[in-house]
């Protein structure tokens, strides 16, 4: 039997329309509707999930919220738990049905505003170019790598870091700290990549 109270038609196809499907139930005509809620995740008739990302990425703006307020009270662990609860578990629910969505890319960068950096390490180790010369060269401002004979120490952080940091647009890097921040932030906002192995391989940050 059908409970419908508790059903609803969903027309699918591969265009929007305007076809309503009506059906007799238990001598209740029911209508077709554009879109539906299931087990969480919102269904529209052309599959293209546009409606859940909208929903989606509210959930994540008012993460958001939550976590820029948290952060300077919170120790960071806790504000991890506030991401795992409040982000990661919302986006990685039924991923692989949005995840291939054209729109998908707006919950990227709604989630990249979230990421917050914390740096616990001192940064005064490392050593600019311009510390070893004064004449102006291409790579002036990079950060010199340290010497090294193994693999091992290339893929270290202290290695790796170094190498995404030079990488950088060369404008990046003769700007101050807070210039330095607003700059990267835009980056990664405007260009969305999905891994670092996907940043490293552009090279056009410098056009």
């Amino acid at each position: 039997m059908v409970n419908v109270s508790k059903t609803e038609i969903v027309y699918f196809c591969n265009q929007s329309n305007n076809r309503c499907i009506h059906l007799n139930i238990n001598n209740i005509v029911m209508t077709s509707i554009k879109k539906v809620k299931f087990l969480g995740i919102y269904i529209d008739e052309s599959l293209r999930w546009c409606d859940h990302i909208d929903h989606l990425c509210k959930k994540l703006n008012n993460a958001n919220y939550a976590i820029s307020n948290l952060k300077n009270s919170m120790p960071v662990n806790a504000v991890l738990n506030v991401y795992y609860g409040m982000v990661y578990s919302h986006l990685s629910y039924n991923v692989l049905l949005f995840g291939n969505s054209t729109d998908a890319e707006r919950v990227l960068i709604t989630q990249k505003r979230i990421t917050c950096l914390y740096i616990k390490e001192n940064i005064h180790k490392l050593v600019k170019n311009v510390n070893y010369h004064s004449y102006a060269t291409r790579n002036l401002n990079m950060l010199c790598i340290p010497k090294h004979r193994t693999t091992k120490f290339e893929a270290s952080p202290a290695y790796q870091g170094i190498k995404l940091f030079n990488h950088l647009p060369r404008k990046f890097l003769v700007v101050d700290y807070i210039q330095f921040k607003r700059n990267l932030k835009q980056l990664l906002l405007t260009k969305a990549y999905y891994s670092v192995q996907e940043f490293a391989s552009d090279n056009n940050l410098d056009e």
